[in-house]
């Protein structure tokens, strides 16, 4: 669920909202922002699109699926209820702009799109990059929670803190995307889950949640 807080900000923060970027607030808050205020590396483009979104939703969803996660939005207010994977089935796939060579299956696109047919809108990223993009680089941009892995996809799996509120150690994909980059992947992916225990929760007690034989 996404909660949403606006701020009216200054000059600098609301200039240009039309094509601001979202990301997270910190490492330690689940809190989705299109504020300036990240590091400037993250505008690399290497690494921005690890760490910078194309909306609120798509932030949310993507470093907080299944988690409370607050929007901030500095150029005003925005309101939705974040999905969850049984949304995902039937979404359709498309570029998100001119200047971006990007594929996404967000609902962010001009409502002609939906009285063209496959036009704009594909079935798959693979058939959205193809006909979009089919020289040159393509990055697929997937809102959707991803799926609960098979055994088969569990060896090498790091475990982490399940959330700031709960004593769970897990190897989940679900974590802040920022915790896979030194030093900070260093202190929250560890190898075993007896070490994410002993480094996060040695004073007490510690759930053990292994997504891998459920």
């Amino acid at each position: 669920q996404a909660s949403s807080s606006g701020s009216s900000g200054n000059a600098t923060e609301t200039s240009g909202c039309l094509n601001r970027k979202w990301h997270p607030k910190s490492a330690t808050d689940h809190i989705c922002s299109n504020s300036l205020d990240y590091p400037e590396t993250w505008n690399d483009p290497d690494v921005a699109p690890r760490f910078l979104r194309n909306s609120s939703l798509d932030c949310c969803n993507h470093f907080y699926s299944g988690m409370e996660c607050v929007v901030v939005d500095v150029c005003g207010s925005d309101n939705f209820t974040s999905i969850t994977a049984a949304d995902c089935g039937e979404k359709l796939w498309h570029p998100t702009s001119l200047e971006e060579r990007r594929c996404t299956n967000d609902d962010i696109y001009p409502p002609l799109w939906d009285t063209l047919g496959n036009q704009f809108l594909r079935d798959s990223a693979e058939d959205c990059c193809g006909a979009f993009y089919v020289y040159g680089d393509c990055v697929i941009d997937n809102i959707c929670p991803p799926p609960v892995p098979s055994p088969r996809d569990c060896e090498g799996k790091k475990w982490h803190p399940k959330s700031i509120t709960e004593r769970v150690c897990s190897n989940s994909d679900e974590f802040p995307a920022i915790w896979g980059l030194p030093p900070m992947s260093d202190e929250f992916l560890l190898n075993t889950a007896e070490e994410c225990c002993f480094q996060h929760y040695s004073d007490g007690d510690c759930e053990i949640l292994d997504i891998c034989n459920y």
